[in-house]
């Protein structure tokens, strides 16, 4: 993902945060629907939190810390 930002004229550091931002939140959103699952929630349960926590996180990366201030969330905490 770096590299493909690089390409885009991101800088160097620049890229590489942006790429570990995106990963680790892929990384956490998995596993909390892992965790749910062998805590025995169906795939089919998980699936409306799942898309809203993704949507939470990824709005959180796009809008800055603040975001998650100003709207709040109730998903499942870890």
């Amino acid at each position: 993902m770096a590299d493909a930002l690089r390409e885009k004229d991101f800088d160097p550091l620049t890229a590489r945060l942006i790429a570990a931002q995106v990963i680790v939140v892929q990384r956490e959103l998995a596993f909390l629907n892992h965790r749910c699952l062998v805590e025995g929630e169906s795939a089919a349960d998980r699936y409306p939190e799942a898309v809203r926590a993704t949507h939470h996180a990824f709005d959180l990366l796009r809008d800055g810390l603040g975001a998650g201030r100003r709207q709040g969330f109730e998903g499942a905490s870890g």
